[in-house]
């Protein structure tokens, strides 16, 4: 008897509907809203579902009010604007050269935002704030654009962010305002052996921020940058920054430690307020000079 309840309840169990994530896709080739059901096959993405732009879509695609997905995958060359708070629980991945452009009051992924396609951007404007786990910068001419008007915006990373393209963290104001924080905890690189990367932001680095084996290009900066805790040189580099714009600030409240093969230089002043350990290499400030303020200089031979 026992076994025969038992196999009711089992086909009973599986007459249910099980609510599974699922892949949405967008259909319609001439962009529109998020919300219309036609846009999308099978159905309007939702909560633990994974959205899908072809790289057959080049018009814009506007979402009014909050999304949450899974996952969030751009191939295609066109614009995706959220305009309310939203979710990403998983990963947001431009493969093409898409605009994923964020202004509500705060974007949350939880896992990767991948700028993996040429000339891919993804903005925050009008005061909005993102908190993303990780950041890969990898595609050629991708771009961060963390805008200052009307109010700063800000993008705060938890995990790791690595930048190793020839790519950008602009403020399109130019004021450099918008914000990159580097969070307590987190690990970023800068690397890569080749092209020019630009940034106008003020990047705030909490975490330990590795400078790696960027050979070759053009630095240009116009923002601010503050290390509050550990920022490493190391490997074979030219100088962080070899273009420096008025209001460019380089200011080191944590341990700067020098372990490069080759010269370390800022064109700027630099605002020494923390730790500057030297242990190969050499610091060199070649357009102005050092201000200290209770701060250690120490130095390697070798």
């Amino acid at each position: 008897m026992k076994v025969q309840q038992m196999l009711v309840l089992l086909v009973l169990l599986c007459a249910v509907p099980a609510s599974w994530a699922g892949t949405s896709t967008w259909v319609t080739t001439t962009g529109g809203l998020w919300s219309t059901p036609t846009n999308w096959s099978p159905s309007i993405p939702g909560a633990g579902d994974t959205a899908i732009v072809p790289n057959t879509i080049t018009s814009a695609i506007t979402a009014t009010g909050p999304v949450t997905l899974l996952n969030l995958t751009l191939n295609h060359a066109g614009t995706v604007t959220f305009a309310a708070s939203s979710t990403i629980t998983g990963s947001l991945s431009q493969n093409g050269g898409s605009t994923f452009l964020f202004g509500g009051e705060l974007l949350s992924i939880g896992s990767t935002l991948q700028l993996a396609g040429t000339s891919a951007t993804f903005a925050l404007v009008n005061g909005s704030a993102a908190v993303v786990n990780s950041v890969y910068m990898t595609g050629t001419s991708a771009s961060i654009r963390i805008n200052s008007s009307p109010q700063p915006s800000a993008l705060n990373v938890t995990t790791y962010f690595q930048w190793s393209a020839a790519a950008a963290l602009t403020d399109q104001q130019s004021l450099g305002l918008g914000s990159l924080n580097l969070l307590p905890g987190a690990n970023g690189v800068i690397s890569g052996s080749s092209g020019n990367m630009n940034m106008s932001v003020a990047f705030n680095v909490f975490g330990t921020l590795t400078y790696s084996a960027v050979t070759t290009g053009v630095r240009t900066f116009s923002g601010s940058f503050r290390n509050f805790n550990q920022f490493i040189v190391t490997g074979a580099t030219t100088p962080l920054i070899t273009q420096v714009t008025p209001g460019g600030v380089f200011v080191n409240y944590g341990l700067l430690t020098i372990d490069a093969t080759t010269d370390f230089r800022l064109p700027n002043a630099l605002e020494q307020r923390g730790t500057v350990s030297v242990t190969r290499g050499r610091l060199r400030l070649t357009g102005g000079g050092v201000a200290y303020a209770g701060s250690n200089m120490t130095h390697e031979p070798g």
